[in-house]
């Protein structure tokens, strides 16, 4: 079977950091607000400090969704794909890494998608170093190699223009019906040949 390599923030847990701070600071930012990758962009260096502690001792994911269409169209996915999720533990943001949050990361991904192998759990801060034969993810640093790669689209990627992903070899897909398309129909094609 293939590797295919998904990952977790913006790609299968949606809202959870933006939820998060707006809960915590009671605003009602948007994505459009956020100028950067990080939604912690939005607090002054006063504010980051403070939540920096409340986001150590609570979970993101518990202010995450799943998003839309994953669940049926990865279990479409897993005929053709060994599936693999992929996430990072380090924030760029501070240079920090996050330990807290494998396993709310880890609860997540069981809690909402209990029928993917708890083995195929990877968690590293250099996605580049991973092979596989197709990548979903919403940072275009993490769309290496020679594979299929495609930009999940998300709030601090929306400017990355077409010609831009063009010349990496990257396809943008702005929900799961679209990866669906991508991926399944690619390979019902290749299978006629």
């Amino acid at each position: 079977m293939k590797k295919l390599i998904i990952d977790l923030d913006d790609v299968l847990a949606i809202d959870g950091y933006l939820n998060m701070l707006n809960a915590y600071f009671k605003t009602g930012y948007k994505y459009q607000d956020i100028k950067g990758y990080y939604v912690e962009e939005l607090l002054t260096k006063e504010q980051l400090k403070e939540y920096r502690e409340f986001f150590k001792n609570n979970n993101v994911y518990d202010y995450a969704r799943a998003e839309v269409n994953s669940k049926y169209v990865l279990m479409k996915l897993m005929t053709m794909y060994d599936i693999y999720v992929c996430s990072k533990y380090f924030s760029d943001l501070d240079n920090t890494i996050v330990p807290e949050l494998l396993p709310r990361k880890c609860e997540f991904v069981i809690k909402n998608y209990p029928f993917l192998d708890r083995k195929n759990f990877i968690f590293t801060n250099d996605k580049s170093m991973i092979e596989a034969d197709a990548k979903i993810d919403d940072s275009i640093d993490n769309l290496t190699g020679d594979c299929t790669k495609l930009l999940y689209s998300a709030y601090h990627n929306r400017n990355i223009t077409k010609e831009e992903l063009d010349e990496l070899g990257i396809i943008r897909v702005n929900n799961w019906l679209e990866i669906e398309e991508k991926l399944l129909t690619k390979q019902k094609v290749k299978s006629r040949i």
